[in-house]
């Protein structure tokens, strides 16, 4: 053997014992990752298949809030990449359907569609209270004649009204 070769194995046995030493891995632990495991970084086995820290390649971190599906960073079953986040979009009032709709203050997203949100209607566009709107009173389209007013769905008179 050439001397320059027995040097190199003996620094890399000493470069190796010294890593058991201080604790972050041992030559043995190099060697004995389980199956279907990689040796990242020489500090750890990751299973690249599943690992956030190590998907698919050691180093490849996946984004906050994705997981890593065989290999690849994505979305979990029911959620989709929107703007770089994971979201449902059958329930998130910023990705309602799809990517980039947004409900109205007064809607939330129910199954992929911005409604109203109880006892409201969907008038004219926006979300209205029918029992206090004097122009969709009780209903969309319904509006309460001069000198009267909506009170509980139903237009009411003002002379009606006893003080």
């Amino acid at each position: 053997m050439k001397k320059s070769h027995a040097i190199c194995i003996i620094l890399s046995v000493l470069v190796l014992l010294n890593l058991e030493i201080v604790g972050i891995i041992s030559a043995d632990q190099i060697a004995s990752c389980p199956k279907g495991m990689a040796v990242c970084n020489g500090t750890h086995c990751a299973d690249l298949k599943s690992d956030e820290s190590a998907c698919g390649s050691c180093g490849n971190i996946c984004a906050p809030g994705y997981s890593c599906l065989n290999g690849t960073c994505a979305c979990l079953a029911g959620e989709t990449s929107c703007n770089g986040r994971c979201v449902n979009t059958e329930f998130d009032p910023n990705n309602c359907g799809k990517c980039g709709i947004s409900c109205p203050a007064t809607q939330f997203c129910d199954n992929g569609t911005c409604v109203c949100t109880m006892g409201n209607l969907f008038c004219n566009g926006t979300c209205i209270d029918k029992g206090f709107d004097d122009n969709n009173c009780g209903g969309c389209g319904i509006v309460c004649s001069s000198g009267s007013f909506c009170s509980v769905g139903t237009c009411w008179s003002y002379s009606d009204v006893v003080v």
